[in-house]
Parts: structure tokens; C-alpha cells; sequence
């Protein structure tokens, strides 16, 4: 992937399946990525989540071992909404759920 112009910070904001993967594939694309969510155990599943995805990856051949390192490394999850300040991109992946009209959201 080449990265776009000016762009070295990306955030994604909720990490459900979808989040996960956006920030999984940004930090494989050599961005660094905050990955935000509500409460800091979601944002502790999401990295996991990455984490195995990565050393699946492994198990099959496609990285060798140092590689998910490198890419965990370019990851940091919060629960802060103020961690997003150096954010030059900011994607957002939050559930709804459209029976209740609301959304799962970092801060109501």
C-alpha cells in the first residue's frame, strides 16, 4: 500500500470486527494507528484480536516471527477521547444498532 500524503496518524474509533480489521490493516500498512473504544476492554480484545490474526499469519508462512511485533508496536489503544489529538486521519467504525436507535459510542 502506499501511504497517502501527510498522512502518518490514523484513528479508528470503535473496535468491533470492523474497527479491528481497519486498524489491523492500517498498522500493516505502516501507519501508526490509535484504536479507540468506550471502555479499555474492549480496546484490550481488539489488540488480541490483532495479535492472533497476526500470528496466524505467522503459522502459515505469509510474515516470519519479528514481523507482528512491529506491527502491534505501531498500535495504541485508549479509551481517552483525547488520544486522537495527533490523528491526521480518523475513521469511524462504531456499531448501531438501529432497533434502539442508538449508537455504541466512545461518549454519549
Amino acid at each position: 500500500m502506499v501511504p497517502v500524503a501527510g498522512f502518518k496518524v490514523i484513528g479508528v474509533v470503535g473496535l468491533g470486527l470492523m474497527g479491528t480489521g481497519i486498524a489491523q490493516v492500517a498498522a500493516m500498512a505502516d501507519y501508526d494507528v490509535v484504536a479507540l473504544d468506550s471502555e479499555k476492554s474492549l480496546v484490550d480484545r481488539s489488540i488480541a484480536r490483532i495479535a492472533s490474526s497476526l500470528q496466524r499469519m505467522v503459522e502459515k508462512g505469509i510474515f516470519p516471527e519479528t514481523v507482528p511485533e512491529n506491527i502491534l508496536s505501531r498500535i495504541r489503544g485508549s479509551s481517552a477521547l483525547e488520544a486522537m489529538s495527533d490523528c491526521d486521519l480518523i475513521i469511524e467504525a462504531v456499531y448501531e444498532d438501529y432497533n434502539s436507535n442508538q449508537l455504541r459510542c466512545c461518549y454519549r
